[in-house]
């Protein structure tokens, strides 16, 4: 449905940091797990602050954030196929682990407007 913003964005910081590309994205994904973030135990200064722990970051938590959400473009003829197929009677929605990153980009592109449904871990758990 989207880029992989996530991945995208800590391989490019990963370089930037003059690391390999793989070792932040992986590094950043069992962060946002062990922290609680993606089920919603905690929230995202806690991921951050794990993440600083066993990560050297220099960016403040708004850079970062927006980085993230920065990376995360929307595959437009995704979009397209799900308005399609609720014209058609299907009924739609998102399975996402996600965090409320998921909230911040449906401020942004009206993302839910195209979805019946929404189950996100961040919520759900």
């Amino acid at each position: 449905m989207a880029e992989e913003g996530f991945k995208d964005y800590f391989a490019e910081l990963s370089e930037r940091y003059g690391r390999p590309r793989h070792e932040l994205p992986q590094l950043a994904l069992d962060t946002v797990y062990d922290s609680g973030y993606v089920t919603g135990q905690a929230d995202q200064a806690h991921f951050w602050s794990l993440l600083r722990e066993r990560f050297p970051l220099n960016e403040k938590e708004i850079e970062l954030t927006a980085g993230i959400l920065r990376h995360f473009q929307l595959r437009r003829s995704v979009l397209t196929l799900v308005d399609e197929l609720h014209g058609f009677g299907f009924r739609t929605g998102i399975l996402s682990d996600q965090t409320d990153w998921l909230d911040m980009l449906d401020r942004r592109d009206d993302l839910f407007s195209h979805f019946d449904r929404v189950f996100n871990s961040y919520y759900l758990g």
